[in-house]
C-alpha cells in the first residue's frame, strides 16, 4: 500500500465535491435571503383619517341614524376629498 492507503485519492476528491455542494448552496441561501422582495407592499391610502370616517358613517348608517340617501351622498363627499 502506499500513502493514501486504501482510499488512492478517492476519498479527498469526494471531500472536495461536498465541499462545493456546501458553498454552492450556501451562496444560493445568501442570495436568495438577501434578493428583493418580488411582492412589494400594497400602497397605503394617503388619508388614512378618510377610512376612520367612513368607518363612522357606516356605523351611523347601521344604527339607523341616517337615511340610505344621506349615507349615499355623505360616503360620494368622502370620496371626492
Amino acid at each position: 500500500m502506499g500513502m493514501h492507503g486504501w482510499y488512492g485519492g478517492f476519498g479527498m476528491g469526494w471531500g472536495w465535491i461536498l465541499w462545493l455542494i456546501l458553498i454552492g448552496v450556501g451562496i444560493y441561501l445568501l442570495i436568495t435571503a438577501t434578493r428583493r422582495n418580488p411582492y412589494p407592499p400594497a400602497p397605503r391610502n394617503e388619508n388614512p383619517g378618510e377610512d376612520q370616517a367612513l368607518s363612522i358613517l357606516r356605523e351611523r348608517y347601521a344604527r339607523g341614524e341616517i337615511t340610505d340617501e344621506e349615507f349615499e351622498r355623505m360616503k360620494e363627499k368622502l370620496k371626492n376629498k
